[in-house]
């Protein structure tokens, strides 16, 4: 599907292009579908989750009942002495059709059974898009194509690039695993988020076969190393990260991670309690200003990510995101909830002894 070619219904183009600053000073280019294009890959999706093909079990990323904790985990403890990280290089724009049929052959799918697969199904050929013609079969409808001969990639800001990541990198997580197994040391551990491969063990034997091994099993399937993020993280010596979380002895977060959750809690608390920002400004304390949404960003933060990577720190937060969500209950307008109907207030965290 051209980027540029126009949809039926929308009147405009399939995907829209905007950018985004990284941390190096670099743009990242988004194409992002238009809503009736969007809809379907949706429901693409959700029809592959249901019938298809799985990530595997050494993906973490966008995959449903798990997250970058629980990778984290795999690679904590003090018998983890070499952590080594790589990340590929504009995975999304490296992923093509010919991975996809790759992995439905190594899924030992016949030859009939992927011309099904590709096949456009009754709910896209009789909608509003059946008059887009489908040269590629299911493949014209999750892969963009730019005009000047580029082959079809996976467009970050698709609903179904990261389903189709991990597909595409499926069959590399397997050989990767089993030539650890084969040849690493026994503990030796392999696993991926996204983009992001991490392996750790005791043994520095690692070090070699990601560098010897692993990483040419990426190049080899035409995925690019980002050889600027390649670390190797030794225990004694330095800090070992993993997605975000130290594993050097148990998951906790990154020292700039908990700086900047101190820091965004203690500024919410004396917003709310000021009723102004630091910039001396009045505070707008109406449902869906800036303070709501600040509140709601904190407590998702807090909620599904700071338990479960720093346990040792959960005390101390708890107390005080309780005591930001006392001081928030008097600010907002009665029945007013940033969490949303049918939750607590703010999602309250309760110190041990209290009961809801």
């Amino acid at each position: 599907m051209i980027t540029t070619q126009i949809c039926p219904t929308c009147k405009g183009p399939f995907y829209r292009t905007v950018y985004i600053p990284k941390a190096n000073g670099k743009r990242r280019r988004i194409e992002i579908p238009c809503p009736e294009l969007m809809a379907a890959q949706r429901n693409f999706l959700q029809h592959e989750k249901l019938t298809g093909i799985g990530a595997g079990p050494y993906a973490f990323g966008c995959v449903l009942g798990k997250s970058a904790v629980d990778m984290a985990r795999m690679h904590a403890g003090r018998n983890r002495r070499y952590v080594i990280r790589f990340d590929l290089k504009d995975a999304f724009h490296n992923v093509r059709p010919s991975h996809l049929l790759d992995v439905l052959r190594f899924e030992r799918f016949t030859t009939e059974e992927i011309e099904r697969r590709m096949e456009i199904p009754d709910w896209v050929a009789e909608g509003a898009l059946s008059k887009y013609r489908y040269p590629r079969g299911m493949f014209s409808l999750i892969f963009a194509e730019r005009e000047g001969g580029y082959p079809p990639y996976a467009a970050m800001g698709a609903p179904t690039s990261p389903y189709m990541l991990n597909l595409a990198l499926k069959e590399v997580d397997f050989k990767a695993a089993k030539a650890l197994r084969n040849f690493g040391p026994e503990d030796a551990r392999y696993s991926r988020y996204v983009d992001d491969i991490v392996v750790s063990s005791e043994g520095a034997q690692a070090i070699v076969l990601v560098k010897k091994v692993i990483i040419p099993l990426f190049e080899k399937h035409d995925f690019k190393i980002n050889r600027a993020k390649t670390k190797v993280m030794r225990n004694k010596s330095g800090r070992q990260s993993v997605v975000g979380v130290m594993v050097n002895d148990m998951t906790t977060l990154e020292y700039s991670k908990r700086n900047k959750l101190r820091g965004w809690m203690h500024r919410v608390y004396m917003m709310l309690l000021t009723g102004k920002n630091e910039k001396e400004e009045e505070v707008d304390f109406d449902p869906e200003g800036y303070i709501w949404h600040e509140m709601r960003k904190l407590n998702g933060f807090i909620d599904g990510w700071t338990q479960a990577a720093a346990p040792e720190h959960w005390k101390k937060i708890r107390e005080k995101w309780n005591a930001i969500c006392i001081v928030g209950k008097s600010r907002f307008p009665s029945g007013a909830n940033p969490s949303g109907s049918g939750r607590p207030w703010l999602n309250p965290i309760l110190v041990e002894g209290d009961s809801r």
